[in-house]
């Protein structure tokens, strides 16, 4: 604005000087301008997209009291932002107890084992010694469920970036299930599935635990640890228009399976975990109408535009942010707009550019936020199929402000 007002001052001396030449005067002159502003703004946006997840995945926006941890992935593979999640599906203790006196409950002439709560089971082999029963095998007669209920179920939601992202799909996102526990859970049968997606159902699974620890500040490995079962997390989600994925899993002791009878006898509790770690980078395919709301990330800049137009001498603006690395929202040649939205008024629309963040706002537009209540929302919309990728270093770093302005002069108050 400095250029403008030296403009106007300068115009004003050159009134002077003819004023004192005894020269006829106008009444009013038009002084028109392009006054313009830069200055460096050096915003880290990095903190912006982590409170983006840590809002998504906070505990109490789970539901059903689901604890998620969290981890930002620091290791220089990783192009765009990622973070692991880490989600228990469950971590339980269970028994197996018949107590230390079984001798009333094995009939070796039927080959039949008596468990109090469970119920009958065949014996596998014939005990030839009721002393050396801790050394053989019984087998199940009947499903056993480790869990009461049998089929339990958690919802993993990813519903909370719609809030930010509409209509993208997750491109760069994927998951390992890993068990781990006592002995007991390579002889369990672990069933897990969403809807009718099964994920895992097979017995003999060695424990594998992921190794992950996840009370450190950061992960400072490349990708998902080996051991782990495949989880198409990626597809499930890309098939939920909500954003939430049901996850349902039944652990039992299998019909005809073998199992130690020296568990029976431990009268000990045995740990089944199995944990869902998710690494989820900031990468995103648009679908149709996909928009990433501004609106936050922008704070302040609606009433700047407000206070810029209600001084009435600005007929045209242009406002740039420029951003380090090269805009991350521009893809290729992919059509990439910037949106402003005000109840009442018509949409700003401007292509996007490479390296900035742009809104030019015409004559029409400015008129209406003078006049008009001006609550904008800032949006960027996309084409369906371009990628929005987060990188791990965004950084705002200057804004620049293009006006075209005319004022009029009264000089009859002048002089």
């Amino acid at each position: 604005m400095k250029k403008f007002f030296a403009f106007s001052g300068l115009a004003l001396a050159v009134l002077v000087l003819f004023a004192c030449s005894n020269l006829t005067l106008p009444s009013a002159v038009e002084i028109k301008g392009s006054p313009s502003l830069k200055f460096a703004a050096n915003v880290n946006l990095t903190k912006y997209f982590r409170d983006i997840i840590d809002d998504v995945f906070a505990e109490d926006s789970m539901g059903g009291g689901i604890e998620i941890k969290m981890l930002e992935c620091t290791h220089e593979d990783y192009q765009y932002m990622t973070f692991l999640l880490k989600i228990e599906l469950f971590k339980e203790q269970f028994q197996l107890d018949i107590g230390n006196d079984i001798d009333d409950l094995i009939d070796v002439g039927s080959g039949i084992l008596y468990i109090p709560g469970v119920g009958e089971v065949n014996i596998g082999v014939i005990l030839d010694e009721l002393g050396d029963r801790d050394k053989h095998k019984i087998e199940i007669e009947d499903d056993i469920d480790v869990f009461p209920n049998g089929w339990e179920e958690e919802t993993i939601s990813f519903a909370g970036l719609g809030d930010h992202l509409e209509g993208f799909e997750f491109h760069g996102i994927k998951a390992m299930l890993y068990l781990d526990g006592s002995e007991v859970v390579n002889n369990l049968t672990i069933h897990i599935k969403s809807g009718n997606t099964d994920i895992l159902n097979s017995k003999d699974n060695e424990p594998s635990p992921s190794g992950i620890n996840f009370e450190e500040d950061n992960y400072t490995d490349s990708g998902l640890p080996g051991g782990g079962i495949d989880f198409p997390i990626s597809d499930l989600l890309n098939n939920r228009a909500d954003g939430d994925v049901d996850i349902q899993y039944r652990v039992y002791l299998t019909a005809g399976s073998d199992f130690e009878i020296e568990w029976l006898l431990e009268n000990e509790d045995h740990d089944i975990i199995a944990e869902l770690v998710i690494e989820l980078q900031l990468r995103f395919r648009a679908g149709d109408d996909a928009e990433f709301n501004l609106s936050d990330m922008l704070g302040g800049m609606g009433d700047f535009i407000k206070e810029l137009t209600d001084l009435d001498i600005i007929e045209s603006m242009n406002i740039q942010i420029g951003m380090y690395p090269d805009n991350p929202f521009k893809d290729g040649e992919m059509d990439v707009e910037l949106v402003i939205k005000s109840p009442g008024m018509s949409p700003i629309i401007n292509p996007m550019e490479k390296d900035s963040l742009n809104f030019k706002v015409d004559e029409e537009h400015l008129d209406f936020i003078s006049n008009n209540p001006f609550n904008p929302e800032f949006f960027i919309t996309f084409e369906r199929g371009a990628i929005l990728g987060i990188p791990r270093t965004l950084i705002l770093t200057t804004v620049s402000l293009d006006a075209k302005g005319s004022y009029i002069l009264d000089l009859d108050e002048v002089f």
